[in-house]
Parts: structure tokens; C-alpha cells; sequence
């Protein structure tokens, strides 16, 4: 007779053992199998172990209720804190079929006056054991110099020129959920698979004040700046936003491309415009100098199995969108600020 999952009967070899539900027959001399056997997890997270890396830090189960109740991976918490929700890749196991409903916000632009994330809410169903890659976007703690916020935010924001004066500020990188990569080339190539993105707002320049905001279907342009600098423009769904026109004093922004933002382009002794926000196409960058860059686009795919329904929504002046259903926390996706992912089972 069976006692359950350590019963045994005879000499017979262990059989139709099903590890979700611990039943079978074994035999006592079957210690392989029954030490094999593992508590089945409802939902399990694998944090980033560091800035801009994918996985390898703590892996936290979740419970069916935990996951009703949400789960917010929020970049700006506790930033510089052993605590800290680091930009990177989090890998998300489903461990059973569910609809899943994700709040998504892209960063903003370096600078408290660069440009807005853009927000997309996304529900779908997914199928046991998927592995699901949640990219949360920011910088290697908070930038406060003039050369942090020159710097490019991760994943795929355009950093805002090389040369020694006059600099842009970085555009903001988007928030994505989609196919789990293990590395930064792989998330970027242009043959990426992504279910919903948020895009990241344009960099300022930090002589002049006009940015774009993350998308949305598109992301939105940055005004023309001082001495005729022409604004970087929105990433769309097909294109990426074209770099802002050389100012007087010459230079031409870099374009936007897939999964990529515009860099600002240094001019002699120049840094370049504020660069491009990340997104689905990011934007272009500002031209050299005195312009800024514009907002990456954000993106729904309505072709995946599981598509339930989903919204993408640009930022504006006013700020990044509050959220339909969950609200945005304090500060995501502002300038200066990193993004945030909410998940929920519905």
C-alpha cells in the first residue's frame, strides 16, 4: 500500500511520482527520487545582485496571495542601502498559469528639469513555468555631478556628449518587461522580444530647459533651444526620433534607433546635446549645444498568446502619468529618477 509521499511497498521501483502534488508509490531504497523532490513555489524572483546586472542577488518566493496583493520593484528605494532595488534585470518565474496585470514607468532624464517617463499598464496570461525578464531603469545611484548625469542611464538612454565643457544631460531608460536575457547586448539587439515597455524622458541641456517626455505610442519632442539648437525628437513605433539640428555653434544630434536613444555629439571643445530617452525607438538627441533630447517611445504587443489588453501613455510637463489602477509612487519617473515595475495576479 502507499503511505502518501515517504510510503513504500516492496521491492517495486518508484512510480508515477507527480512532484506538485507529492504522489506515487515508492520504494524505501528510492532515496535519489525523494531527495530530488522539492516544494513546488507559486512565483519566485531572482533580484540583480548589483547595478545594471541581471539576476545572481537574493531569489524570493511569493505565495498565491502575496502576488494578488502585488509586488513593487521600485528602483528608488532605499538607493545606496544593502536594500537597494538596483537598475538591472529581475527574472520572474511563474510557477503556475495566471493573468498577470504589470504598471510599468520608464526613468526620467538626468537633471531635475529633463524630461518624464512614460507609463504602460499591460495584462496578460501567462503559462506555467514562463520565465519573464523585468528591466527596471536607472543610474549607479543618484546622479548629483555634472559628469553622473552626463552619463548614459542603463539600459538604453543617450548620454549627452564627450566633450570637455557645455554638457547634455543623459536621457532616461525604459522600463521593459518581456523575454529574460542575461545581458545588456542581447536586451538591445534589435531582434529583442518585449510584451510592454515604458519610455524614458529626454536629457536636458544644462543651458538650456526644454526636453521631451517618455511614451506612449510616441515619445515627444524636445523644443529648439538657444541659437538655433534643434530639440531631439520623439521615438515612434517604426522609428526612432531624429537628432536636433547643429546651433550656431555647430554639431548635430544622433538619432534615436531601436532600443536605443540618441548620444548627444561633442562639437571641438563642446559636449553634445541632452541625449535621447530610451524606449521601444528611443529618442534623438538635442543638437550641439543648447538643445535637448527628446522622449523614447513606449510598446504593446497585442500579437502575444497571452494578450489580455493594455495601455501605453507619454508624460508631459506636468509629470509622468499617475497609473490606471495602481498609482505611481513618490518620485518615479521624475528627472533624476529611476523607473518602477507593479505586478499583480488578476
Amino acid at each position: 500500500m502507499s503511505r502518501g509521499l515517504l510510503g513504500y511497498v516492496g521491492p517495486i521501483a518508484a512510480s508515477g511520482f507527480n512532484r506538485e502534488n507529492y504522489t506515487g508509490v515508492a520504494t524505501y531504497q528510492d532515496t535519489n527520487t525523494l531527495n530530488s523532490i522539492q516544494p513546488i513555489f507559486d512565483f519566485k524572483i531572482e533580484f540583480p545582485n548589483g547595478y545594471g546586472t541581471f539576476a545572481g542577488g537574493a531569489e524570493v518566493s511569493y505565495s498565491d496571495a502575496e502576488i494578488e496583493a502585488g509586488v513593487l520593484l521600485n528602483g528608488n528605494a532605499n538607493v545606496g542601502a544593502s536594500t537597494e532595488r538596483y537598475p538591472g534585470g529581475y527574472k520572474l518565474t511563474v510557477g503556475k498559469i495566471c493573468t498577470l496585470e504589470f504598471h510599468i514607468w520608464g526613468a526620467g532624464g538626468a537633471n531635475s528639469t529633463s524630461g518624464n517617463g512614460g507609463y504602460t499598464k499591460y495584462r496578460a496570461t501567462f503559462q506555467e513555468n514562463t520565465v519573464v525578464g523585468l528591466y527596471i531603469p536607472g543610474w549607479n545611484g543618484e546622479p548629483s555631478t555634472v559628469l553622473e548625469k552626463r552619463a548614459a542611464c542603463w539600459p538604453d538612454a543617450g548620454h549627452g556628449g564627450t566633450g570637455a565643457s557645455y554638457h547634455g544631460f543623459s536621457g532616461g531608460g525604459s522600463a521593459r518587461v518581456g523575454v529574460w536575457y542575461t545581458n545588456q547586448t542581447n536586451m538591445n539587439a534589435s531582434s529583442a522580444h518585449y510584451y510592454a515597455i515604458a519610455g524614458g524622458g529626454g536629457g536636458t541641456h544644462q543651458y538650456e530647459v526644454n526636453p521631451g517626455h517618455g511614451g506612449g505610442s510616441s515619445g515627444t519632442a524636445a523644443s529648439t533651444g538657444s541659437y538655433s539648437a534643434g530639440g531631439g525628437g520623439g521615438g515612434t513605433q517604426s522609428a526612432g526620433g531624429a537628432g536636433g539640428v547643429a546651433s550656431s555653434y555647430g554639431g548635430t544630434g544622433q538619432s534615436g534607433s531601436k532600443y536605443q536613444g540618441g548620444n548627444g555629439v561633442a562639437y571641438s571643445s563642446y559636449g553634445g546635446g541632452g541625449g535621447g530617452g530610451g524606449g521601444y525607438y528611443g529618442g534623438g538627441a538635442g543638437g550641439t549645444v543648447y538643445a535637448s533630447g527628446g522622449g523614447g517611445s513606449g510598446y504593446i504587443d497585442t500579437g502575444f498568446s497571452g494578450y489580455i489588453n493594455g495601455s501605453t501613455t507619454a508624460a508631459d510637463g506636468n509629470g509622468p502619468p499617475a497609473g490606471v489602477g495602481y498609482t505611481r509612487p513618490t518620485n518615479v519617473g521624475e528627472g533624476n529618477y529611476r523607473g518602477a515595475i507593479f505586478l499583480k495576479k488578476v
